[in-house]
């Protein structure tokens, strides 16, 4: 049986693994999923640093992910102040509890209520973790 940590590890057995970038972007990915809110994957040609996700809420919302404990590059932390310098939201999330934060804020913020939205599908970015 395996089951998250506080630390944004997976418990197994009495081992804690630690947990990949991949795994904390598929754990946002769901939750965004389960709050009806879209995320896409940005790509960016010929800029190398910009934030991996973009989220459709909350006026929008770029997000770099990482593993626990991992920091940004230099040029991931010039993107992120580039972009909250014109106004844009940015978020460095980390951790499952950094997902739920955000999860939480978007939220309170659109006064939403997971249960009472249609469901939409987001699998597009299934196969782009």
């Amino acid at each position: 049986r395996s089951r998250r940590t506080s630390e944004g590890g997976i418990f197994l057995s009495g081992t804690t693994v630690r947990s990949l970038e991949r795994d904390i972007e598929a754990y946002f990915v769901k939750c965004l999923k389960d709050i009806n809110v879209m995320t896409r994957k940005a790509k960016w040609l010929g800029y190398d640093g910009c934030p991996d996700r973009f989220v459709l809420a909350c006026g929008g919302i770029w997000v770099e992910l990482k593993a626990p404990g991992k920091k940004p590059r230099a040029n991931q932390i010039t993107a992120m102040a580039q972009f909250s310098l014109a106004g844009a939201q940015v978020r460095l999330i980390d951790s499952y509890g950094g997902v739920d934060e955000l999860v939480n804020y978007i939220i309170n913020e659109k006064k939403i209520y997971a249960t009472s939205l249609p469901k939409i599908d987001n699998q597009q970015d299934n196969h782009e973790s």
